[in-house]
């Protein structure tokens, strides 16, 4: 039987062109998959069902109500994100031989730069005393300066369009989108809390987690969420979702969507928690870790990738592995261990009292600078140290013995105090105000 062309079907295509979604410019030709509108620079954020275009901080197509996704890459808490791994996964094809950082952006504090994260195409970089700037990538064109808060002591976090700073005892958030508007920013401020912030924050969804301690040292975990109503942006109360001796900072799960995770140890041993929503709120549930060491160091906050939790352990600070599935102890990876950055199950970096070792290699190096803040890694180029003199060093992933050092400050008495890592940029804060951002590229002369 001579073969017959099937009758021709129609396949629906995706307009090429948009309309621009800011008042104002409304420009009826954007181009597809392109960040920003041509005509009034602005960024975009295209719905993935109905392809609407939609402002930058939206969190729902204005087109469809569809949920709409934050953009890949950030670098949106501690340590990068809400696994804390300190990892940057775009690689960037350059050998490290060859590598040159390029200056890009200098800006000044009047106090320590204390919070740096990359969201929604802006560097967000805030100070000890509150005072904010927002920097449009890679123009890094002044977005917007604004006072975020009255103070902030540890990072912040960025989450489903909201900004978070912790005081001491007190945190703001601020909607990014309220950025846009020609009036002042819209800073909300909790009540004050029960206790003393301890940690970085973690930010998921619209809620915030915080571990608290209270003027007898016990520790709690609290939640607070912020809610849109028809008389603004409204915060939440402090919700206490547990209270413990020795409670680690929350990190996300890795394995199981949607659940924050924490430890606790007790007298009988060591718990893990799991947070998870619930009929509008939230719910715990603890499970025994087997066979795990006592003395869970809560400083050192912990990190997961796939179904492995990480976190330090006793005075021979411990770097172990906890198996989320059985809820067992699962190894010990180095000691002596200060802080760590994870680039896979297997690997990583630690940063211990005379220099750093790399797990997958058992590559050692001493590091004769005072180091300040946790390693990052840029994947399969580099390890990143903030030093105490003012100064960031880059190590070479295949060979540690190879490096390359940066001046951030000219002042060798003030340390590195936050470090972001997004697309091709390193940005450095530091105690004396100093905030830098540096482009990684393949050297000229190579």
């Amino acid at each position: 039987m001579p073969n017959v062309p099937s009758p021709a079907v129609a396949v629906p295509t995706t307009p090429t062109v948009k309309l621009c979604p800011y008042p104002g410019c409304e420009h009826d030709a954007v181009p597809a998959q392109v960040p920003a509108c041509p005509r009034c620079g602005r960024r975009v954020k295209r719905c993935s069902e109905c392809q609407a275009l939609n402002r930058r901080f939206s969190r729902f197509c204005q087109g469809c109500s569809h949920g709409l996704e934050e953009q890949a890459g950030h670098w949106s808490q501690y340590q990068g994100g809400p696994y804390r791994q300190g990892l940057i996964g775009q690689k960037l094809g350059i050998p490290f031989a060859e590598l040159e950082l390029k200056p890009v952006l200098q800006h000044r504090f009047k106090g320590p730069c204390r919070s740096l994260l990359f969201y929604e195409g802006l560097l967000l970089a805030t100070a000890a005393d509150g005072e904010a700037a927002g920097f449009e990538v890679p123009t890094w064109k002044l977005f917007r300066e604004w006072r975020a808060a009255p103070e902030v002591v540890h990072s912040g976090a960025c989450a489903s369009g909201f900004l978070w700073l912790p005081g001491a005892q007190q945190v703001t958030v601020t909607p990014l989108a309220s950025l846009e508007a020609e009036s002042d920013p819209n800073v909300v401020y909790s009540d004050k809390l029960p206790g003393q912030i301890v940690h970085p924050p973690l930010a998921f969804g619209a809620s915030l987690f915080l571990v608290l301690e209270d003027s007898a040292g016990r520790s709690m975990l609290v939640t607070l969420r912020a809610d849109a109503t028809s008389k603004g942006l409204r915060l939440s109360p402090p919700e206490v979702l547990h209270r413990g001796q020795k409670l680690s900072a929350p990190v996300l799960s890795s394995a199981e969507p949607d659940i924050v995770l924490f430890l606790d140890e007790v007298p009988s041993g060591l718990r893990l928690y799991r947070v998870r929503r619930e009929n509008g709120g939230f719910s715990t549930l603890p499970q025994p870790v087997v066979d795990a060491p006592a003395g869970l160091l809560p400083e050192i906050p912990p990190a997961t990738v796939g179904n492995l939790l990480y976190a330090v352990f006793n005075e021979r600070r411990r770097l172990c592995r906890i198996d989320l599935k059985s809820s067992r102890w699962d190894g010990e990876l180095a000691s002596d261990v200060r802080s760590f950055a994870l680039a896979g199950k297997q690997d990583g970096v630690v940063l211990q009292s005379a220099g750093m070792q790399l797990l997958s290699r058992k590559n050692e190096e001493t590091v004769l600078d005072p180091m300040a803040g946790p390693p990052l890694i840029w994947r399969e180029l580099a390890v990143v140290l903030g030093l105490a003199n003012g100064r960031v060093r880059l190590y070479s992933w295949e060979n540690l013995t190879r490096e390359t050092e940066i001046r951030v400050s000219q002042n060798p008495y003030a340390a590195v105090s936050a470090l972001a890592a997004f697309e091709d940029f390193l940005a450095v804060g530091t105690e004396d105000g100093v905030l830098a951002v540096f482009r990684l590229q393949r050297s000229e002369t190579a």
